[in-house]
């Protein structure tokens, strides 16, 4: 049973209830309160999803590194995504020239790899985009200026007294005597750069990388680029000339450079901005080898048409691997042999023409005359093998050559006249 006390505590609750909720739903009915998050601020990427985008035009820069930001912007300003995609490399500055024009639908293909775009892009501006690069001008020093000269630190002992002209300590030093060379490049850090600008390259440029060794070159060419590298924890981007990349071709032999050494654009990345260096690699082809176009099934006849040749690093290279495309032609396939592998000589042989026991066809030549007949194959032969036959009528033992599939050849030797 409840007690008195319990009955007048729901008593109270009761009525503190009928006052204080009326009071709140009439503030509820008055005052609006906004949403945590507004729907605009929120921003889901999917089927529907559409982002515009609009093409600048006269675009310069002061470095060689093209980003797409600078030759691009959202129309809408309130892109999440934009912080993310503004970054992009979409272009590089060939070194010898000073203007690069961009293609609209180049500036699409970057934004549709990255991560979480949505499936349709509009673009507005113009179809071609030029681009001027205009180096950083040093301040200019006026020749008519007067040059403050400062004194020469003699030493204590020099300054009372005679002064002797010969003395070594006195003379200014001679502008011809050369300067000290910079000190060497730290092997650590050329090693750490070669090992994250091949990282990249595999990322940026994967048609280049898969065909050719690229090593960073420790010439005294590179030694500024390399000290100024080194500050970086990390490589952002790397990318060829648009000339060399397009000169190793799309075919599927792959093209050897006509010069070993070639420039990559590096962009670095440090606790002070990015660093932008220009870096020459050294590039050595990759040996070729034999490789189906696509995966060949047990027993198939190779032909001509279902072989290529793919680079395969020396490092990766075997015994087995063969360089001759004419050399598996005819061969049967006997293992595994998949695309994009190169094809094994452990996995094919000589395709079997005649089984032991097969009924076959003999054909014996001989001073212009050919005859055939019927025997029974007493042995396996592959084509050009010498096997044993024996004919049915009358039933005699003979050695013949297996020319084809179910056929024997016996080249007999025409009779001599004297």
């Amino acid at each position: 049973m409840p007690t008195l006390a319990s009955r007048r505590l729901v008593t109270a609750a009761a009525r503190l209830a009928r006052c204080v909720l009326p009071a709140l739903a009439w503030i509820a009915t008055a005052v609006t309160l906004p949403p945590v998050v507004a729907a605009q601020d929120v921003q889901r990427i999917g089927e529907t999803s559409t982002w515009m985008f609009r093409a600048k035009s006269g675009v310069t820069l002061n470095s060689k590194m093209i980003r797409l930001s600078d030759v691009a912007e959202p129309v809408d300003p309130r892109l999440a995504a934009w912080n993310r995609l503004k970054g992009s490399v979409v272009g590089l500055i060939p070194v010898d020239r000073d203007r690069v024009t961009i293609r609209r639908d180049r500036l699409a293909a970057a934004v549709a790899r990255a991560e979480a775009s949505p499936v349709r892009i509009d673009w507005i501006g113009a179809q071609n985009i030029e681009v001027t690069y205009v180096a950083t001008e040093k301040a200019s020093v006026d020749p008519t200026a007067p040059t403050a000269i400062k004194a020469p630190a003699y030493p204590p002992e020099t300054r009372t007294g005679n002064i002797d002209p010969t003395n070594s300590t006195l003379r200014r030093p001679d502008s011809s005597t050369p300067t000290a060379s910079p000190p060497p490049v730290d092997p650590g850090v050329l090693s750490r750069l070669d090992t994250w600008i091949g990282m990249a390259l595999n990322r940026d440029a994967p048609e280049i990388a898969e065909r050719f060794e690229i090593r960073l070159a420790n010439t005294p060419q590179n030694a500024d680029a390399i000290r100024r590298l080194g500050r970086a924890g990390g490589i952002v981007h790397a990318g060829f000339e648009d000339s060399f990349a397009s000169s190793i071709g799309s075919d599927e032999h792959p093209i050897a450079p006509e010069r070993l050494s070639q420039a990559v654009y590096v962009t670095g990345r440090s606790v002070e901005g990015p660093i932008d260096a220009t870096v020459h690699v050294a590039l050595k082809p990759h040996p070729l080898a034999v490789a189906p176009k696509q995966s060949l099934r047990h027993g198939h006849r190779i032909g001509p048409t279902d072989l290529t040749l793919m680079p395969v690093p020396e490092d990766r290279w075997r015994d087995d691997y063969a360089t001759d495309v004419d050399q598996f032609v005819g061969l049967e396939v006997t293992g595994s042999s998949r695309a994009g592998h190169p094809l094994s000589t452990r996995n094919v042989k000589r395709p079997l023409m005649i089984r032991r026991g097969d009924l076959i066809e003999v054909r014996v030549v001989g001073g212009g005359v050919a005859v055939t007949t019927n025997a029974k194959s007493l042995g396996d032969g592959y084509q050009s093998q010498l096997i044993e036959i024996e004919t049915t009528e009358p039933r005699r033992r003979l050695v013949a050559r297996v020319v084809s599939v179910g056929l024997v050849e016996i080249v007999t030797r025409a009779p001599v006249v004297r």
